[in-house]
């Protein structure tokens, strides 16, 4: 997806197996991956929970009609609540287009006791909201950690950190 969106083509799929072959017991292929089923669950879950705090608040503000207070937090749960509402058809939109489970991103790394690769990476960007490439760099820089690898290294990034760097804000 990433070669169609910016009109090139990197490798193929012969590349990232003999890349596994090559640095066998070194190097890792990563999906991350979404289950809609399971978020359209805890979705519902917290859609529940923000209707009792409404109930709560709306209960509060018959009590005391003129709370500033009680006023604002009615009013923030209801916004929470049609927010949630929102995700909640959207979810449910998604799985009947897309279907439950989403591929969001992909990654190969390479390391060694001194430094972790993120070599190569791809993401759909339909899907960039559930922030998949995130979540992968994430997990790897915590096996990083675990494995007392103290370099993690991006690759393409000129490690100027500078806020006038060409790449500033990676």
């Amino acid at each position: 997806m990433a070669e169609e969106k910016h009109g090139f083509k990197f490798r193929d799929q012969d590349y990232f197996e003999k890349m596994q072959r090559i640095y066998s017991g070194n190097s890792m292929l990563k999906l991350a991956y979404i289950d809609l089923e399971n978020l359209l669950e805890k979705q519902k879950e917290k859609t529940v929970s923000l209707y009792q705090a409404l109930k709560e608040a709306e209960q509060k503000l018959q009590e005391n009609p003129n709370s500033k207070k009680s006023k604002t937090k009615h009013q923030q749960v209801k916004q929470q609540l049609e927010k949630q509402e929102k995700k909640l058809a959207e979810t449910e939109q998604l799985i009947e287009t897309d279907g439950t489970i989403l591929d969001l991103a992909a990654a190969l790394y390479i390391y060694n006791e001194h430094e972790m690769y993120y070599l190569s990476s791809g993401s759909n960007p339909k899907y960039n909201a559930y922030m998949g490439a995130y979540r992968l760099q994430w997990e790897m820089i915590k096996f990083a950690k675990e494995h007392h690898i103290d370099r993690y290294n991006f690759y393409g990034i000129t490690g100027d950190f500078s806020d006038g760097a060409e790449d500033a804000g990676v």
